[in-house]
């Protein structure tokens, strides 16, 4: 680029390279730092071909990154600019060679400032030596409401964590949060990690270490507390959740000891620290399960709109259509609305395809699927995610998240009892690991009724359910899930009841078991025989006409009449919904 020449426009956008601002009709557009750079090297090449090595050597001089981060910012680009949309184009990626700028450009050169006179060497500012939040190279996606929330929260509570099971984005989130903040923050931001921390007496020295300064272990914590006193600071504190304790005594002295300083957590689990605001973070908002789902109404849901962009990373040209949105939908819901397992199962599309990605994410395909290499080992893949999460429970948490894995609906806490506490266990305290894990995010509880429920995400289910299926205990609890069912729906009675019992995914995993050569064909027969009012309830007669004849296959010679009796009650029920109604 000539000299002077730091105003390129383009269509309705105008960069203004000196101040490295993109605007549109007079208006400042928010633009990453890196999809900056990326616009600014393909605009000093108008209508030549950028190979993707070259895009990368610019923007990332000094990291190594995969070429999959660049697509990403390209996405971020096109969408800013409003690529394809009537007809304009601006970024062409040319398949094997690289990306062009193919809109006509026109250069100006800006009036310079005045010379500003010459100032007194200014006194260094400490906040440059603190760590900076690491700058995030994907736009976050559907999580601007909770933004907004806790920057507003942050300057009145002082200490807020943000709370959620492994994947859910809380360190996205929390960056977006610090980076809106950090113009009011007079010292500045400081991004304390502690995913790297493996002993709680490293904790303070994390922080001092984070904030540049200098010194020994045994004067780490007066160091800290001397440096923050007079200083107004926001500490980003990441990755809580396996040195809680030792967070929390560093966290409420530099509270009580620096007034204007404010911190910001992210944990799995609350800290539960003195004067802590706990914000848990929801799932992505996902679409229903609908007959026909558009394209137009499908983007409308974040989660779906996260799948797209990652998807368009992977694969350049990827369109979202009335034709795959309803796959699309389906697999986020199977994917819980977790946006790390949107993005891994989007790393995919490439290989499979929307429908087939959706026909062959098999359990072991969703668990072991990797992520980008840059990313830390537990995020690597959500088994490593879910292992870290899992270390972290106490022995009986631990038993009790396994044999909650059996459970395919929501349940309650006698149904947990008679399912995860067997009679020789020794699992007394099954309230207190109920909310140890609902506490650590393994375990979403609903109170909103008038009775707590419970369940477990399916990406935790599929995680519990694999380690289950590896003990020799897995029958056993099975056999208490059966006959818990058949307890529950004998009680029942009447349909209505027999709804509010159980599930009826539940009754369908639990017959499928008992049929099993591991299982006992007389429990069968039993649930078969009880879950009729169930079956009526749900409209499914046709099915049960199936759980039937199976039983029929499979009872004992004891049980044959009762088998009779169900099928001649099924017998009335048909004939009573097909006769017409009486005038």
């Amino acid at each position: 680029m000539r000299e002077g020449d730091d105003i390129l426009v383009f269509g309705p956008f105008e960069l203004r390279r000196t101040q490295r601002e993109l605007v549109r009709d007079g208006q400042p557009l928010r633009v990453g730092a890196r999809a900056l750079d990326i616009l600014i090297t393909l605009l000093d090449q108008p209508g030549e071909i950028v190979d993707q090595r070259s895009l990368i050597a610019a923007v990332w001089p000094t990291t190594v990154v995969e070429a999959n981060a660049l697509r990403v910012h390209i996405s971020s680009l096109r969408k800013i600019l409003g690529d394809g949309q009537h007809g304009t184009r601006y970024i062409a990626n040319v398949a094997g060679r690289g990306y062009c700028f193919v809109a006509p450009v026109l250069r100006q050169a800006s009036v310079a400032p005045p010379p500003v006179p010459a100032q007194p060497a200014a006194i260094p500012v400490m906040r440059n030596a603190m760590r900076q939040p690491p700058l995030r190279l994907t736009r976050m996606i559907g999580r601007d409401a909770i933004v907004s929330s806790l920057r507003a929260e942050l300057p009145r509570s002082r200490l807020v964590t943000v709370v959620g099971p492994g994947g859910i984005g809380k360190t996205t989130v929390a960056l977006a949060v610090a980076e809106s903040l950090a113009a009011s923050q007079r010292d500045g931001v400081c991004f304390v990690d502690l995913s790297t921390v493996e002993d709680a007496s490293q904790v303070v020295l994390a922080l001092q270490t984070a904030l540049g300064l200098p010194g020994v272990a045994s004067s780490a914590q007066q160091c800290v507390l001397d440096f923050l006193r007079e200083r107004q600071v926001l500490l980003l504190v990441d990755n809580c959740e396996h040195v809680a304790d030792a967070a929390v005594m560093m966290v409420e002295s530099v509270l009580r000891q620096a007034p204007e300083v404010s911190v910001l957590a992210t944990s799995r689990e609350p800290l539960h620290a003195d004067g802590e605001r706990v914000r848990r973070l929801p799932a992505m908002d996902m679409p229903p399960d609908l007959p026909f789902l558009s394209a137009d109404r499908a983007m409308a849901y974040p989660a779906v709109e996260l799948f797209v962009e990652r998807a368009e990373a992977v694969l350049g040209n990827f369109q979202l259509t009335d034709a795959n949105a309803p796959a699309v939908g389906e697999l986020c819901r199977r994917l819980d609305g977790v946006p790390l397992a949107i993005e891994l199962a989007a790393a995919r599309v490439d290989v499979f395809g929307v429908h087939e990605l959706v026909a062959k994410l098999t359990d072991r395909l969703l668990l072991t699927t990797p992520s980008v290499r840059t990313a830390q080992s537990r995020h690597r893949t959500l088994q490593g995610l879910l292992d870290w999460s899992y270390d972290l429970l106490t022995p009986q948490e631990q038993l009790v998240l396994l044999r909650l894995s059996v459970f395919r609906g929501d349940f309650n806490i006698q149904a947990a009892e008679a399912v995860a506490a067997g009679p020789r266990d020794g699992l007394h305290d099954i309230l207190g690991c109920l909310m140890g894990l609902a506490d650590k995010s393994l375990l979403i509880a609903e109170t909103s009724g008038p009775e707590a429920r419970y369940y477990l995400l399916d990406i935790t289910r599929t995680y519990a359910s694999h380690k289950l299926a590896q003990r020799p205990e897995r029958d056993r609890v099975m056999r208490r899930y059966v006959e818990h069912l058949c307890d529950q729906l004998s009680i029942a009675g009447d349909s209505d009841a027999a709804a509010s019992c159980c599930n009826i995914d539940d009754v369908r995993a639990a017959l499928d078991w008992a049929h099993s050569p591991a299982g006992q064909p007389a429990l069968a027969v039993h649930l078969t025989v009880t879950a009729l009012r169930l079956a009526s309830h749900h409209a499914l007669l046709g099915e049960y006409r199936q759980w039937l004849d199976r039983a029929n296959a499979a009872a004992p010679r004891g049980q044959i009449s009762a088998v009779r009796k169900a099928d001649a009650e099924l017998a009335l029920l048909i004939a009573r919904s097909s006769s017409p109604p009486q005038e």
